[in-house]
């Protein structure tokens, strides 16, 4: 694997419980809300295994056709996570089942972000062209040789 691209997430996840029952109006029963910040780190690149580089024409040519990128690693920080700020109606609890609930939500979302981040994924991909194209044209002038890579789709 060639890791090409880092990024880090921040976002917010809530949860919210609009008041119910005979007294929502007065007293807000049952009303909840949980707000939590937290930060991940996604990894991209390319796996070597599914490059593939043809031998250099009489020209000096190398054709590549190169796989798209894909997720090295998605890390959920679990110590960016603080304490979640919370909001409550008159005899209401937050349950530990919610707090739980709303870090699994979190979790979702940065792993939706990151699969859904084409941009990433294309910059990914271009780091991982860039890379490859000069260690081939770097090993060829230690050769004594010129080296042209055409990048095949």
């Amino acid at each position: 694997m060639i890791l090409t691209k880092k990024k880090n997430y921040n976002n917010v996840a809530q949860k919210e419980t609009e008041a119910s029952g005979r007294f929502k109006w007065l007293l807000n029963t049952g009303y909840k809300k949980i707000w939590v910040e937290y930060s991940g780190i996604a990894e991209l690149g390319i796996d070597v295994n599914k490059i593939e580089i043809s031998k250099p024409n009489r020209k000096g040519v190398i054709e590549i056709k190169m796989p798209e990128a894909e997720i090295l690693n998605k890390d959920f920080d679990i110590e960016s996570v603080g304490e979640p700020l919370t909001d409550a109606g008159f005899f209401t609890k937050i349950t530990k089942e919610e707090e739980t609930e709303i870090f699994a939500k979190a979790q979702e979302n940065m792993m939706n972000a990151v699969e859904s981040d084409n941009t990433l994924f294309e910059q990914a991909r271009e780091r991982a062209k860039e890379l490859i194209e000069d260690y081939i044209k770097n090993a060829g002038k230690e050769m004594g040789k010129e080296y042209t890579v055409k990048w095949v789709d």
